[in-house]
């Protein structure tokens, strides 16, 4: 069960930097399309 935690806390730190780049990505199409 520690191991899966464990997975899945990193799995969650990947997921979050992914979702930080698309926002980024997505705020700065917006500003430039604006």
């Amino acid at each position: 069960m520690n191991r899966k935690y464990k997975m899945n806390n990193h799995d969650r730190v990947y997921f979050v930097s992914f979702a930080t780049d698309y926002w980024v990505d997505f705020l700065f199409e917006k500003l430039f399309s604006s």
